[in-house]
């Protein structure tokens, strides 16, 4: 029998969890499912340990590639998936005891004219389970560009810069050759969802917390960077293609960021990608307007914040200058190295 859903699962050097992982979809009460497990190439026990498994399972699938990353193993498990619905899990999380049959249930709810399904999700770190509840209601049958307008509130959380708290029509992806972008190494979630929402109508959203996110062990498929100044630039990146997202929905591209790091963080990225241009601040601003024409920021609780929100968006950039100076002067003196607290 064909299956309603393809999860598809990309792992690397993942023995400590794979188990886990293929634990918390064998015990779903349904199975009209498949799993495609993608391994990219492991090093360690993690492909004797899925054919022990698969023994059990005759829905697992496996397919081994060379090491290519997480893009070229999602991209190949899309290419192999045979269901009407595709979902995407990190190896080393796992799902709540009933995801499936919410997933399910809200499908038939909708006499399937959905294109999308979101929720929410746990996030796990050394046991302890924290919900993050990024909906707080459920929303059926919303439209594409509603539910874009509603993420903009956030647009860099995890609304639209993650695939595996989604579930997406396998024919939206197919007929329009929606893949994962293999020369990026930051964001290519956030691309592919953006690429995505272009053909999406529909899409419902959960108020239920049905993913387990686990923070404390993230080096599965963990990626390498070669200096602060490419993920600046794939960050950048990620930027403009969601206000073409926004024009290509006809939504307003102006974003009112309520995040003072959001803001500090585009001086100090800007400082990292251009180490060697003088730090006057009035053209440092000049030139963050030209790269992020559409960011507004909210004012604050607070008058040092409101000023400042006041000041940026009116371009009072005198004004602006004394006011970081007087509380953020240590930008003047930003090292290449130091961290990078955009989004």
């Amino acid at each position: 029998m064909k299956p309603i859903y393809s999860i598809i699962i990309p792992t690397y050097n993942a023995e400590h969890s794979i188990i886990d992982c293929i634990s918390s979809i064998n015990i779903q009460k349904l199975h009209n499912y498949e799993i495609l497990i993608i391994n990219d190439g492991s090093t360690d026990n993690t492909l004797s340990l899925l054919y022990n498994i698969k023994e059990k399972n005759e829905r697992l699938k496996i397919l081994t590639i060379d090491n290519q990353g997480v893009s070229s193993a999602r991209n190949r498990g899309i290419k192999e998936a045979q269901g009407e619905w595709i979902i995407f899990m990190d190896s080393d999380d796992s799902w709540d005891n009933n995801t499936l049959s919410v997933i399910d249930n809200c499908i038939k709810k909708s006499n399937s004219t959905i294109d999308l399904i979101v929720f929410n999700y746990n996030s796990v770190c050394d046991n302890q389970i924290i919900p993050h509840q990024l909906f707080k209601e459920s929303y059926y049958n919303e439209s594409c560009k509603s539910f874009i307008e509603k993420t903009k509130k956030m647009p860099f959380e995890f609304y639209l810069n993650v695939v595996w708290n989604k579930v997406y029509r396998t024919d939206i992806i197919k007929n329009n050759n929606i893949y994962f972008q293999k020369d990026i190494k930051l964001g290519e979630d956030a691309i592919f969802n953006y690429k995505y929402l272009t053909y999406c109508q529909t899409v419902n959203i959960l108020n239920f917390c049905l993913y387990n996110y686990k923070i404390d062990n993230k080096n599965s498929l963990s990626r390498k960077y070669t200096s602060t100044q490419e993920i600046s630039f794939c960050y950048m990146n990620i930027y403009n293609k969601y206000i073409q997202l926004l024009k290509d929905k006809n939504i307003s591209t102006k974003i009112y960021t309520k995040e003072r790091g959001y803001f500090i963080g585009i001086i100090k990225n800007y400082i990292k990608l251009y180490p060697n241009e003088k730090t006057e601040f009035k053209s440092i601003i000049k030139n963050i307007r030209k790269i992020f024409p559409y960011i507004y920021i909210k004012p604050q609780n607070g008058y040092y914040w409101t000023i400042v929100s006041i000041a940026y968006n009116y371009k009072l950039d005198i004004f602006l200058d004394l006011l970081i100076r007087y509380k953020h002067h240590q930008l003047y003196h930003t090292e290449k190295n130091t961290s990078i607290i955009i989004y």
